[in-house]
């Protein structure tokens, strides 16, 4: 297991690393660590924060999804990645859906199975995706053949807000 998670009525109630969706990134960094770690998508509508390792219980690094402007730092999206050889990854990807499915009541699952790296050539994504009414969480592996990337797990928690933005800023 990867964390200690809780029962949750609704994606705001799962925790990463103790925080989520709709807290406060200022409850957890100060604004010149956010700032300093700050890149923004290109429509500059959200911006995303990268955290390493050192902050961490149990992942490498944790990225936030804040929108821009926003004075209180709330967070949209956040994930958690571990470096984590492919094997390994697809065996964990399994136990830990099955702890997240329990969860919720009757999520929807999504298993979008292997496919091509959107950025990288000769690399593989295996994204699984829970739905929980219009909101996501979802457990990724990533076999990087890029010598500059580790393969990775990454659990993901997405608002439908910030899924929609995404999916918007993908086809402009």
């Amino acid at each position: 297991s990867l964390q200690s998670w809780t029962k949750a009525n609704d994606i705001k109630d799962f925790e990463i690393e103790g925080m989520s969706i709709g807290d406060s990134l200022l409850n957890f960094f100060n604004k010149k660590t956010i700032n300093d770690n700050k890149v923004f998508y290109k429509s500059n509508k959200f911006y995303q924060v990268s955290i390493e390792k050192k902050k961490f219980k149990i992942y490498d690094s944790m990225n936030f999804q804040l929108k821009n402007k926003d004075k209180n730092y709330i967070i949209y999206s956040l994930s958690g990645v571990i470096k984590k050889d492919i094997k390994k990854c697809l065996r964990d990807q399994k136990l830990v859906l099955g702890e997240i499915k329990s969860l919720f009541d009757n999520p929807q699952i999504i298993d979008e199975g292997k496919r091509d790296h959107a950025a990288y050539k000769n690399s593989f994504t295996y994204d699984i995706y829970v739905m929980v009414n219009t909101d996501m969480i979802s457990v990724s592996c990533y076999d990087m053949d890029d010598v500059n990337f580790s393969d990775v797990m990454l659990i993901n928690v997405d608002t439908s807000e910030f899924n929609d933005f995404l999916n918007n800023e993908a086809h402009n």
